[in-house]
């Protein structure tokens, strides 16, 4: 139709070889390269099923991996468990029947231990009844005297003790002190040490610890108390055992009970037993827990054999059974033998105390104590050995050669004795003090008979019986007593020969206590007095600024009038830094204080301006000049000045009064410190009173007052002179009108101006003008008619009027009449005092002498 319309035939229609070719081909190629991309899309997505397939299956074999191995796990688990269980079973049964067997054996073991206790027990009650049948057959002599047993505890005669007592009363009126010896006991577990205490006091009171061990140290304080005929007990507050918080007196019966209350634990906190009595020294007796032998406190030691030395630094470690402590160290309640051997050590170490060593008697290969004490008294200078149960061990020897020898290897130049007791069955027969001696007595006889049978050496006589060992320890406290008696008497004429020679010195100062005297004694303190004030005016560091100085501020607080006002009682707001006020925050005192407080008057005047003028002011000052200007300025001028610097003068005078009169206090505490320094230790009486030196001023008050009375009364007229001359500075309104007029120069005056604008300018022209001279001229005179005669027309003042004083004047402002009965009375106190001294010297050289000299019971 288009042809056939248009005759044009389509671009299609027409073909050309060629171009059909390359269109073909073309064709044919994106036909490949879309078959080509559609087989890689296709290959991509059976690629990804792929994977999504494998990572899903191996997903599904770890979860069943997972869940095998937990199964496994588990399985093992309960297997485990199953076999735990079993274990523990197989385990409380081998535990239960372990318990059984063990509890069968403690069982057995008990019951052998009561069997062998049981043995023991009727064993050592047949040796003890064997024991006091042969000590009652031991009797006295004929010749011996019934009274024997007791009167050998008298080593010491009655007036022995008496002097002993007085002795005692001389130490403490003579604040001397006497030494008191001190015994401490040691020795093993069991071997006897509280029952030799108990035998050197002479009264059955069973001083055995709990459980029969001592388990704390035992501080006995013996107390010489003549009036106590029977032993006076009190057991002090324990500071380990809260339930005893004070002190009790108690009867010697109950005081085995009350140590044992306090005895139920170990500690190194001793228990206080004060035990007064007659005829005994002043002696502290220290009881030490007894040191734990091997065999008692390891069990792993079941043969029972002792150990062949005990040193210091053993660390066995096991625990006494009888205690109730277990093996190990233990808590800090529970008793081990290396706690009690360091207690032990601690309670010896002290030189001064003598060590009394307790330890059964053995043959000398088995006694194990000496090397124990080496480390402690390497010398055994202060040692002394007491073996006891010594009649256990007679019973082993049966030749005079065997006992000799045995008696013979004891350590030469070391106090060595041999002592023998009796059992618990002996010493309860003895209900009485004097059955009680008498056992003792009985014992020491028994063991002297087997020794006299053997034929023993007699040389060794001294070292047998607790009578022997108790004689060495009186004689030593007798010794250290001694020792005691020359300080006292030196105490005591040191006393005499001071009193003597302070007698002398204020005898000889009462002849002395002239009026030329008196008069030596003003002029040297004035003349000290006003060189030392003269120094601190002019500027001197003769005392510590810190500590007496002053600064702006405390100064204005301790004068108590710390405002500055100006004429209409306004209070002017002082600003020291800003203003230039110098040292105003330093501390200063004399000359320098008083330089800083002229500066502050200046600065506060210079900032000072004169009340406003009003026109009633100036038609007021005109008066009958009305159009003088120059007369009206000047009349004002004068009342605005008086009117602003009036009150600023008084207040620096007051300041400066205030100034120089602090300088008091401090002048005289230089002279005392001074005059401390020059003079020699002061001496008192016994009670305390200071012995009067008549040269000392600190005894004449009143007369250092009057020279601080006569210094203010000075200081106060120069002030008032002062004050005169300063207010001299505000003249008359004819001389300022005069001076105005013809010194000062004027700006030209214009006629048409108002008179009164003129007038008050010129007020406060002329108001500067006089400000500027009274400041300075207030400044000259301070110094010229109020410090300058301090320094210079004082001294002439102050002497003169020293020099005037008649003597009835100098007796009274010195007090002549009261220093002269002060120092009497004192001469009388010196003179009693000597007296008493001589008779106290007297007294104690017949006491030392009664004392030295004492008598004792000789051992037959």
């Amino acid at each position: 139709v288009s042809t056939q319309s248009t005759g044009v035939l389509p671009l299609h229609c027409f073909t050309i070889p060629g171009l059909q070719v390359q269109q073909s081909f073309a064709k044919q190629k994106e036909l490949k390269m879309f078959g080509r991309d559609k087989k890689k899309e296709q290959l991509k997505k059976e690629e990804t099923t792929r994977t999504q397939t494998e990572e899903e299956e191996r997903k599904k074999r770890e979860e069943e991996e997972k869940k095998r191995r937990e199964e496994e796990e588990s399985r093992k688990r309960k297997e485990e468990e199953e076999r735990k269980k079993k274990e523990a079973e197989r385990k409380a049964a081998e535990d239960k029947r372990q318990k059984e067997e063990k509890k069968q054996k403690e069982k057995e073991q008990k019951e052998k231990e009561r069997q062998r206790q049981r043995e023991n027990d009727k064993s050592r009650e047949a040796e003890e009844k064997i024991e006091l049948a042969q000590l009652e057959e031991i009797t006295l002599g004929e010749d011996e005297s019934p009274t024997l047993p007791v009167d050998l505890y008298h080593n010491f005669t009655k007036e022995s003790f008496s002097a002993y007592t007085k002795l005692q009363t001389f130490s403490r009126e003579q604040n001397t002190h006497l030494v008191m010896p001190e015994f401490v006991i040691i020795g093993k577990q069991g071997h006897g040490k509280s029952s030799l205490l108990e035998a050197f006091l002479g009264y059955p009171w069973n001083v055995v610890g709990y459980n029969g061990a001592t388990k704390r140290p035992i501080y006995l304080y013996v107390v010489n108390s003549p009036e106590c005929k029977e032993p006076k007990i009190t057991v002090k507050r324990d500071s380990a055992l809260h339930e005893f918080d004070s002190d009790i007196q108690i009867s010697l019966k109950d005081l085995q009970k009350e140590i044992t209350k306090r005895n139920r634990i170990f500690t190194t906190e001793p228990i206080y037993v004060q035990y007064e009595i007659a005829d005994m020294w002043n002696i502290t007796i220290i009881d030490t827990p007894g040191i734990l032998s091997d065999d008692k406190s390891n069990p792993s030691n079941p043969s029972g054999s002792a150990p062949s030395s005990i040193t210091a630094s053993a660390s066995v470690t096991t625990i006494n059974k009888d205690s109730g402590a277990s093996a190990g160290v233990g808590g800090p309640n529970e008793m081990n033998k290396a706690k009690v051997e360091s207690l032990i050590y601690s309670l010896c170490r002290p030189l001064h105390r003598h060590i009394l060593c307790v330890e059964e008697a053995r043959e000398w290969e088995r006694v194990e104590m000496i090397d124990f004490l080496k480390p402690l008294d390497p010398e055994l200078t202060r040692t002394t050995f007491v073996y006891t149960n010594f009649v256990s061990l007679l019973s082993k020897y049966t030749t005079t050669r065997q006992i000799n020898r045995y008696l013979s290897d004891t350590i030469p130049a070391v106090k060595t004795y041999f002592v023998s007791l009796f059992a618990l069955t002996s010493r309860s027969a003895a209900d009485t003090d004097e059955k009680y001696k008498e056992k003792v007595w009985q014992a020491y006889r028994r063991d002297i008979n087997i020794l006299e049978s053997l034929q023993y050496d007699k040389r060794h006589e001294e070292k047998m019986g607790m009578y022997r060992l108790r004689k060495h320890l009186m004689n030593m406290a007798w010794l250290i007593f001694q020792q005691g008696v020359p300080t006292i008497l030196k105490t005591i004429r040191q006393k005499k020969a001071t009193a003597q020679r302070d007698s002398q010195t204020l005898q000889q100062q009462l002849k002395g206590l002239t009026t030329l005297k008196l008069r030596t004694i003003a002029s040297d303190y004035g003349v000290e007095f006003l060189q030392l004030l003269q120094s601190v005016l002019s500027g001197s560091a003769v005392a510590n600024p810190s500590l007496i100085g002053q600064t702006l501020e405390e100064e204005k607080s301790h004068h108590g009038d710390a405002e500055w006002l100006d004429g209409s009682n306004n209070s002017i707001r002082v600003l020291p830094h800003e203003w230039g006020i110098r040292y105003y925050d330093h501390r200063l005192y004399g000359g320098q204080q008083f330089e800083r407080l002229l500066h502050e008057f200046k600065a506060v005047c210079e900032h000072c301006e004169a009340s406003e003028v009003t026109m009633d002011d100036v038609a007021t000052a005109a008066g009958n000049q009305f159009g003088n200007y120059a007369w009206a300025s000047s009349d004002l001028a004068r009342q605005k000045t008086e009117e602003a610097l009036g009150p600023m003068i008084e207040k620096v005078l007051h300041r400066a009064l205030y100034i120089v009169i602090r300088l008091l206090d401090l002048v005289e505490k230089i002279l005392e410190e001074q005059r401390n320094k020059r003079k020699k230790v002061d001496h008192h009486h016994p009670s305390g009173e200071k012995i009067i030196d008549v040269e000392d001023l600190d005894n004449y008050k009143y007369f250092t007052f009057h020279i601080k009375d006569l210094f203010v009364k000075y200081v106060e007229t120069a002030a008032k002179n002062c004050h005169e001359k300063c207010f001299d500075e505000f003249m008359l309104t004819t001389t300022i009108y005069w001076d105005y007029t013809e010194h000062v120069d004027k700006p030209p005056m214009d006629p048409t101006a108002d008179q009164s604008k003129l007038v008050i300018q010129c007020t406060s022209d002329i108001f500067r003008i006089l400000r500027t001279r009274i400041i300075k001229n207030v400044i000259y005179k301070l110094y010229n008619f109020f410090l300058v005669p301090i320094q210079t027309d004082l001294w002439n003042a102050l002497q003169g009027k020293l020099s005037q004083l008649s003597d009835q004047q100098l007796d009274q402002i010195f007090e002549v009449s009261a220093t002269r009965e002060k120092v009497n009375e004192q001469v009388r106190k010196l003179e009693s005092l000597i007296q008493q001294c001589s008779s106290l010297e007297n007294d104690l050289l017949q006491v030392s002498y009664q004392y030295s000299h004492q008598s004792h019971l000789e051992l037959d």
